[in-house]
């Protein structure tokens, strides 16, 4: 730590045993997984500039038990391999803010020959559903996207195609996304803020669909504290959606979903 300014470095062991199945007649994947994370990060006050990144890699192994048998294929012992990054910056003018944010993290190559060695996976969620606990992202404390993220219940939005349905969530895993926002507080109880947000994957997946455009989303948002400790919020959010949703139908008609929210939050 220095005046205005802290950097450090975390790390993270993981260690998973899989039980081999008891049943003879079930195919059995029984391993023994072990990764490392290295994950520095900084944040910084320059004047009226604030500025924080983060930064992760992660590395590991798959070994799969040789004695599992039960009428499953040999399979190779695989890499975990994944890697992210995150950067912000904000400009504070008194009562009013903006900023711009950037989040990367890593996908599978689609290509990748995974019985031999190769990548399993392009992100930690993926590999140990790393932070799964504190959200769908990766940094507990950044609520990017009202319908493309973790702030709000994205699982349960959906984009009509065609009388189909297909979910919006998505974890941050294979994404890039760009952030930028600001905000204005009318008083000390109240305050708004917008954000504009472009998303698109890192790696393409033939199978689930031709485009890496996920969209571009507005969310507009409204804070009252009625206490220190209480406030109300409003949020309304519009996506114009990518082509990624329309799957491997080039031909589909996507629509664009729209979202308004209403919650209370509790600090304690």
């Amino acid at each position: 730590k220095g005046k205005g300014w802290e950097a450090g470095l975390m790390t993270t062991y993981f260690r998973y045993a899989d039980k081999r199945l008891a049943s003879s007649s079930a195919t059995s994947t029984a391993n023994f997984t072990t990764a490392m994370v290295l994950d520095p990060y900084f944040k910084a006050k320059l004047g009226p500039v604030d500025l924080e990144g983060e930064a992760y890699y992660m590395s590991g192994k798959v070994n799969y038990d040789d004695a599992r048998s039960y009428g499953n294929a040999a399979i190779s012992d695989q890499a975990i391999k994944a890697k992210g990054l995150y950067l912000s910056g904000r400009y504070n003018m008194g009562p009013a803010y903006a900023g711009a944010s950037f989040v990367y993290t890593s996908g599978k190559d689609p290509s990748a020959n995974t019985t031999n060695g190769q990548d399993i996976t392009g992100g930690m969620l993926a590999s140990f559903g790393y932070t799964s606990d504190l959200g769908s992202d990766i940094w507990s404390d950044y609520l990017p996207n009202i319908l493309l993220g973790a702030d709000g219940d994205p699982i349960h939005m959906y984009i009509p195609i065609k009388g189909k349905a297909v979910s919006l969530g998505q974890s941050y895993d294979n994404l890039w996304l760009y952030n930028i926002f600001g905000g204005y507080a009318v008083t000390k109880k109240l305050s708004f803020n917008a954000k504009l947000s472009l998303a698109k994957l890192d790696k393409v997946y033939p199978a689930v669909s031709n485009s890496d455009a996920l969209g571009t989303e507005l969310d507009l948002r409204g804070e009252y504290k009625i206490y220190d400790s209480l406030s109300y919020n409003v949020g309304v959010a519009y996506l114009w959606t990518g082509d990624y949703y329309k799957g491997t139908q080039t031909v589909e008609n996507v629509s664009n979903p729209y979202y308004l929210m209403h919650w209370l939050i509790l600090k304690f």
